[in-house]
């Protein structure tokens, strides 16, 4: 289900309920290099994981990713970590989203990958961005009249947006 399925009602654009996504950014590290520095992607949401793998093995291929039909193939590489050098270092970055690491020499592998994941709310709509639309938009002044927001279906705070909607309506 995407954001254009109909699971969307009015509901204030601050709302945690709205849906959310998760944003990951990922680094390449050499076999005993450290990385000094701000994590990938720092400010665009909520940081909900830093973590490091030694990648064992790497592969790029050409392939059908999937998606809409009549797609192109998408050059894209596949990597496989060592499940034993996971590592998170999220209680290790700092504040203004800063880490130093450094990683072993002493072991078989290609390179090491720290990944950065962030909670990002999206703001997406069910209906079309009003700025996409032709002719005047009304301002709103409530938020039944704000649009139809995509809901997180999948927690009690997306319900609770539904339901308060409805309450509000059937009222």
């Amino acid at each position: 289900m995407g954001p254009n399925q109909g699971q969307g009602v009015p509901a204030h654009e601050d709302d945690d309920g709205l849906m959310w996504d998760l944003h990951p950014y990922n680094v390449s590290i050499p076999i005993g290099g450290s990385f000094h520095g701000t994590l990938p992607g720092w400010g665009i949401g909520k940081l909900q994981a830093a973590i490091t793998g030694l990648v064992t093995s790497s592969v790029t291929s050409s392939v059908y990713a999937p998606s809409l039909p009549n797609a192109t193939p998408a050059n894209r590489t596949q990597n496989t970590l060592a499940a034993d050098s996971l590592k998170d270092v999220t209680s290790q970055v700092g504040s203004d989203g800063t880490l130093s690491i450094s990683f072993p020499s002493d072991v078989q592998g290609i390179e090491y990958t720290m990944f950065a994941m962030y909670l990002v709310q999206e703001h997406y709509r069910n209906e079309a961005d009003p700025t996409t639309l032709i002719g005047p938009e009304t301002e709103p002044h409530d938020f039944v009249y704000n649009g139809s927001w995509t809901v997180d279906h999948f927690s009690a705070q997306g319900a609770k947006v539904m339901t308060d909607f409805w309450r509000y309506i059937c009222a």
